[in-house]
């Protein structure tokens, strides 16, 4: 955001030269991206953190940041002029409907307005920080938004509709199929929603709030008497509109970041002064202002002590209280009732104590363009920025009592990272936060989510009860740069309960690979399940495959199945639906699995026994069936151990093939089967006697040996 220096002087005469005045923002403040001459001005070009934009959009808070730094004192900005005897109720209504989305619309009346250029040194401003003069009255409105932040338009009042002596301004929200043209040479027409706010007078719609003004009660050169808005919107419906129709603008992206509603008054009033003295304007009496609830300031308990602990030093109290007021905060002594004096006073009798001031503790009022600041934390903050980070002074943290022993549960997630690892998997670590765009595929309520109470933007406004959402968002996204993709994840799960939230592990594993089937990533990743689970003592775990009803919304109804241990559920696999890979415009088929950690690591402690390493070798026989396509794999597996329980012990699927050269509704499996004693070296007779019977077993259910 640009700034002009001579502009900022007009308002801190005490400011140091350009160059040293952005070394104070850096290091204090804000990120100053480049500083650069501009004829007889230099334009400072400052990044704005999103939580200061509601107070540091405007010359005024930058210099207002500038002067809480050196220490020195802001030279207030107070509009003079006179009003007419005429009421500007007489002449103007405001409403705002139910559930507008503005929590206050002010105006003000004007007339005797002399529509002609504005003075050099205004549009010299105005040029500075990026905006082409267009006449005086808007010139002057643009010239306010930037000095305060708050965002004005001004209509012409004799185009606007109402009573005949009497216009009306509504703020509502659009109704279905209405549409707006925009000002401006780039006019066109837009298609409004119901969730848009719209400013509309008694007939037609004005403007687009807090986004654009409309066509029809523009400034013309004939123009004599004008209204002038300030008003303040709903950021997040300020922020969806402006998305939705790809229009940003100045006044857009102020109010998607919250700004006070104290504000509006404030720069009318300005905007009115420089009327009167550039533009000859009469100024009517009083603002005519819709503001229902009105904003109540919270006072936060700041303790210096406290302050001095956090960060690590310790702070002046003077200094922590000094900084405090300049940054406009209203400081208190903190007080407390003592009973001490009981028996001593008058007032005890009554059952009143006796107050005594906390020391070192103030009640702290931050001013109302003060966002950001809202608990103790945050003011603490304030103070040690202004004061100096460089005054921390530097030393080695104090560790007593040595290296606490690792839990269980921690060696055994280790232990879960180092396998997975070693298997060629790779770990993520993603954000939690979601967006109402991202639930809507797998139909999720955002109201079954914890929503945030100030989320970095609208696309991570909840907190996800369901970690795989984006886990599957950066595989898609990874198979733009990677052909495949092997990866895993120890997530948190979000749950809403009636009794508050509930953090819940899960592991995620997720395999795909750009020119294979679903199928064949399906067993992939079925075989890495496997080894994993096998690897902890989980042997005897179980795929159940008839449970796609309770998985439609997002598995593919033939490839999902639910891992179990006994009746319980433990996790879950399966490849995405077709929907959802159009969704996530994925390059791959993909295939996850989501265990809960908590299960995994309490089947893994039941199931922990010691196994010896085997005396006596393995052998291992192939064999390839054909059998009918909608035959479960866990059927087959059946069969052969029920064929030959004695010395099998391990069946390894590694080939299932449906396709070419195979007859309609047959496929293809191939088995490791592998046979092994515990009390001796077993012979080829006898693993021949016993691979014989798994083959007419086999043969007995009319599946083909190859």
């Amino acid at each position: 955001m640009k700034f002009s220096y001579n502009w900022l002087k007009s308002l801190y005469p005490k400011i140091q030269s350009p160059e040293i005045a952005a070394e104070s923002l850096t290091f204090h403040s804000f990120e100053v991206e480049s500083v650069a001459k501009r004829g007889n001005d230099y334009v400072i070009d400052v990044s704005i953190l999103p939580n200061r934009m509601a107070d540091a959009a405007g010359h005024y808070g930058i210099t207002k940041e500038l002067a809480v730094i050196d220490g020195g004192e802001l030279k207030p900005v107070s509009p003079k002029f006179k009003e007419s005897s005429k009421k500007a109720y007489d002449f103007l209504s405001v409403r705002l409907d139910k559930n507008s989305g503005a929590s206050r619309y002010s105006a003000r009346v004007l007339e005797s307005v002399k529509i002609g250029v504005s003075p050099l040194w205004l549009q010299e401003r105005l040029v500075s920080c990026g905006l082409r003069p267009i006449n005086v009255v808007v010139d002057i409105t643009n010239y306010v938004m930037l000095e305060t932040g708050q965002p004005l338009h001004a209509f012409d009042y004799e185009r606007l509709h109402g009573a005949k002596d009497r216009k009306q301004i509504v703020v509502r929200r659009a109704k279905n199929g209405e549409t707006m043209d925009t000002l401006g040479d780039d006019s066109k027409k837009l298609h409004l929603a119901t969730d848009d706010i719209v400013i509309t007078d008694a007939k037609n719609v004005i403007g687009l709030g807090g986004i654009k003004g409309g066509k029809g009660s523009e400034i013309h050169a004939s123009t004599t008497r004008i209204v002038l808005e300030a008003a303040t919107f709903d950021p997040v419906s300020i922020r969806r509109t402006s998305r939705r129709l790809g229009l940003r603008t100045d006044a857009s992206i102020r109010f998607e970041h919250n700004l006070s509603p104290e504000l509006t008054t404030r720069a009318l009033n300005l905007a009115a002064d420089l009327l009167c003295r550039l533009a000859g304007a009469t100024v009517l009496q009083g603002t005519v202002d819709a503001y229902p609830k009105r904003e109540i300031p919270k006072a936060i308990l700041f303790s210096v002590k406290q302050a001095s602990s956090l960060v690590g030093t310790t702070i002046p109290e003077a200094a922590a209280r000094g900084i405090l007021i300049r940054l406009g905060c209203q400081v208190h002594p903190h007080t407390r009732t003592s009973n001490a004096q009981r028996a001593k006073t008058e007032i005890s009798r009554f059952g009143v104590g006796v107050k005594k001031k906390s020391p070192g503790v103030y009640l702290v009022t931050p001013p109302a363009e003060r966002r950001d600041l809202l608990i103790e934390e945050d003011l603490i903050e304030e103070v040690i920025r202004i004061w100096g980070y460089d005054k921390i002074e530097l030393q080695l943290p104090v560790i007593r009592g040595g290296v606490p022993k690792k839990s269980d549960e921690s060696i055994f997630v280790d232990t879960l990272k180092r396998r997975l690892s070693g298997m060629g998997f790779c770990e993520t670590q993603l954000s939690a936060f979601v967006g109402e765009s991202e639930l809507m595929p797998y139909r999720i309520s955002p109201t079954s989510l914890y929503q945030l109470e100030n989320p970095t933007s609208p696309e991570k406004a909840y907190l996800a009860n369901i970690p795989a959402i984006n886990f599957v968002r950066s595989i898609a996204e990874n198979l733009r740069n990677f052909d495949e993709v092997k990866v895993f994840e120890i997530a948190t799960a979000y749950i809403k309960t009636d009794k508050g939230p509930v953090e819940q592990k899960r592991l995620l594993l997720g395999v795909a690979e750009q020119g294979k089937d679903g199928r064949e990533e399906f067993y992939l990743l079925k075989g890495a399940a496997d080894a994993l689970l096998e690897f902890f003592g989980i042997a005897e775990h179980w795929y159940d495959d008839a449970v796609a009803d309770r998985h439609s919304v997002w598995a593919h109804p033939f490839r999902v199945a639910e891992i179990k241990v006994g009746d319980e559920t433990v996790g879950t696999i399966g490849e995405l639906a077709t929907a959802l890979h159009e969704a996530q415009k994925s390059r791959a088929r993909i295939v996850i699995a989501e265990f809960s950690l908590a299960r995994l690591f309490e089947v893994a402690e039941a199931e922990r026994e010691f196994r010896p390493i085997a005396k006596f070798p393995a052998i291992i026989r192939d064999v390839s069936l054909v059998v009918p396509a909608d035959v479960r794999i866990q059927d087959v597996e059946n069969a052969l151990w029920e064929a030959a329980p004695k010395i099998l012990a391990d069946t390894d699927l590694f080939d299932d093939y449906e396709g070419e050269g195979m007859p309609d509704g047959k496929k293809s499996l191939a088995f490791h089967l592998i046979f092994q004693s515990e009390e001796r070296t077993l012979t080829d007779a006898e693993v021949n006697r016993e691979f014989d019977k798994i083959v007419k077993a086999v043969k007995a259910k009319g599946w083909e040996v190859r």
